[in-house]
C-alpha cells in the first residue's frame, strides 16, 4: 500500500501548470474547414440531361447540314437537266425554223421559266455569274424592241396562242445562224449551257 508521501496514481494537479482542454467537436469542425472542398459539378441527373441536350441539338444540326447538301445536289442536278433541254431546242432551231411550230415555242417557254427559278438557288462563285450571263443575254435580245425575247419566253408558257412578235424573233434566231454559224446567239447561249454543264458535272 502507497504511503501519503508516495500517493498511488497522478498525484494533485499543480495550480501553475496551465490548462488546455480540446473539444473534439471544435476540432472536427475546423479540420473540415481547412480541407479543400470538391467543386461542386451537380447532381448525376443534370449533368446527364445537360449531355443529352447537348448531343440531342449536335445530331439535329448534322441533320440540317446533311438535307441542305442533299436539297442543294438535288437543285444542281435538276438545273442541269433543264438546261440540256433548253439546249437541245436550241440545236434544233439552229437547223430547222420553228417559227410556226407551236408546240416547240411552248416547250420553250416552259423550259426557260425552269430555268429562271433555277437561277435563284445558285450561291456558287463560278455558276452563279454564268447563268446571269445566259439569262441577260436572252432576256435583253434584242435591244431596240419593246418586247424582248425573254419577254415572251416568261409570258406566253403555257398559253394556247402565241403573239407574232415572238414567232418572228424565233424566225430571226434561225436565219441568223444559218447566216453566221460561229458568231450567231444561237452559238454563243449554247456555249455558256456547257460551261455551266461541266460547272455542275459531279466530281
Amino acid at each position: 500500500m502507497g504511503s501519503i508521501q508516495n500517493p498511488v496514481g497522478r498525484g494533485p494537479r499543480d495550480p501553475l501548470e496551465p490548462t488546455r482542454r480540446v473539444d473534439p467537436v471544435s476540432e472536427d469542425k475546423r479540420n473540415r474547414h481547412n480541407r479543400p472542398q470538391k467543386p461542386n459539378s451537380g447532381p448525376p441527373d443534370e449533368k446527364f440531361g445537360i449531355f443529352a441536350f447537348l448531343l440531342q441539338a449536335f445530331n439535329q444540326l448534322v441533320e440540317f447540314v446533311l438535307e441542305k447538301s442533299g436539297s442543294f445536289k438535288s437543285s444542281e442536278t435538276q438545273a442541269n437537266k433543264n438546261l440540256q433541254a433548253l439546249k437541245s431546242l436550241f440545236e434544233i432551231l439552229k437547223i430547222e425554223d420553228r417559227s410556226q411550230d407551236l408546240q416547240f415555242l411552248g416547250e420553250l417557254s416552259t423550259i426557260w421559266r425552269q430555268i429562271l427559278e433555277d437561277s435563284l438557288h445558285f450561291k456558287n462563285d463560278f455558276i452563279s455569274p454564268l447563268f446571269k450571263k445566259l439569262i441577260n443575254n436572252i432576256q435583253r435580245y434584242p435591244e431596240n424592241l419593246p418586247h424582248t425575247f425573254g419577254y415572251y419566253l416568261s409570258e406566253y408558257a403555257d398559253q394556247k396562242w402565241i403573239p407574232f412578235p415572238y414567232m418572228e424573233l424565233i424566225q430571226t434566231i434561225h436565219t441568223e445562224h444559218t447566216k453566221n454559224p460561229t458568231s450567231s446567239l444561237l452559238n454563243e447561249w449554247t456555249s455558256i449551257i456547257d460551261e455551266i454543264a461541266l460547272l455542275l458535272k459531279p466530281e
